[in-house]
């Protein structure tokens, strides 16, 4: 009998399809995280404007009052 030798060199279609595909999907996975990691920190940029310009308006509007009053 002959011995059979068969020595595997490189991939199947259907390993490097497999391979692809996860490779895809945990792209597809990281694109949504930073979409989402992206909205978040600019959400938290406007809150943090939105309470400077109320500080500044406040701190307007006392002084205003101060000036009002005489003091």
């Amino acid at each position: 009998m002959q011995k059979l030798n068969k020595s595997k060199k490189g991939f199947t279609l259907l390993e490097l399809v497999t391979v692809i595909a996860i490779i895809a999907i945990l792209a597809t996975v990281l694109v949504y995280a930073v979409k989402k990691i992206i909205e978040v920190s600019n959400d938290a940029r406007d809150n943090a404007s939105n309470k400077v310009v109320t500080m500044k308006q406040t701190n307007a509007d006392m002084t205003s009052k101060l000036k009002t009053y005489g003091f």
